[in-house]
C-alpha cells in the first residue's frame, strides 16, 4: 500500500501554504503563539480578521471541500480535507467555522427541509454565515443526556430557557445549533430536540 501523497495533493498543499503566506496578516503567528495566555489582550481586529479569511477560503472553495457537489461542495477525497485542515491549523488560521462546516451542513443534508438547506448552506460555502454550538451546559457536558434547557411548544414557535457555556465560535456567529428537552416525560435519553437559532433573536 503507498502512503504517500499525489503530486496533485502535494500541489493542494502548496496552494494553501501559499495562500496563507498572503493572507494571513504577518503577526498572526506570532500573536498565535501568545493568545492562550490569559493575559494577552484578544486582538481588536480578529472578527474581521476571521470573516475576511472566511470569505476567501470560501471562494476558493474549501469550505466545502468535503460536502456532495449537489450542496455546492467539491466531493473532494477526505485526504484532501485533512491536507487542508491540516495546513490551516500549523498556522493558527481563523476562517474555519467548523461548527458550521463539517457539524451543522452533513446534519442538514441528512435532516434538514430543503428550505433550511437553500437557507443556510450557500452561505456557509460562501464564508458568509457563522455558526457555534448550544450542547454544553454548566451541569451537562459530555453527558448531554444531563442537559436541562428546556424548549416549550407555544403555537408555531417554541420558547426556549436554559444556559449554555463553552460555545464555540459565539463572538462571531450569526446561528446556533441548541440541543434542548422537548419532552421531560421521556427518558433522559430521549426528548431532546436539534434547534437552528437565530441569535439575533430576542
Amino acid at each position: 500500500m503507498d502512503f504517500l501523497f499525489t503530486e496533485e495533493q502535494e500541489r493542494f498543499r502548496q496552494e494553501v501554504r501559499s495562500f496563507l503566506d498572503k493572507e494571513l496578516p504577518s503577526d498572526w503567528v506570532d500573536y498565535i503563539g501568545t493568545a492562550i495566555d490569559d493575559t494577552v489582550a484578544p486582538r481588536k481586529d480578529g472578527e474581521q480578521v476571521f470573516k475576511d479569511i472566511a470569505h476567501k477560503l470560501g471562494k476558493k472553495g474549501w469550505l466545502s471541500l468535503f460536502w456532495p457537489k449537489e450542496y455546492g461542495g467539491q466531493s473532494c477525497s477526505y485526504v484532501d480535507y485533512l491536507i487542508f485542515l491540516e495546513e490551516i491549523a500549523s498556522r493558527g488560521s481563523p476562517g474555519y467555522n467548523a461548527v458550521g462546516v463539517k457539524m451543522l451542513a452533513p446534519t442538514l443534508f441528512k435532516y434538514g427541509t430543503e428550505g433550511q438547506k437553500e437557507r443556510h448552506l450557500k452561505l456557509i460555502t460562501k464564508g458568509e454565515e457563522f455558526w457555534c454550538e448550544g450542547f454544553t451546559e454548566p451541569n451537562a457536558g459530555s453527558d448531554l443526556a444531563s442537559l436541562q434547557t428546556k424548549a416549550v411548544k407555544d403555537s408555531n414557535d417554541y420558547i426556549i430557557n436554559g444556559q449554555k457555556t463553552w460555545s464555540t465560535f459565539a463572538n462571531y456567529s450569526d446561528w446556533c445549533c441548541l440541543l434542548a428537552r422537548t419532552d421531560p416525560e421521556l427518558k433522559r435519553h430521549r426528548g431532546i430536540s436539534f434547534f437552528l437559532v437565530d441569535l439575533s433573536t430576542p
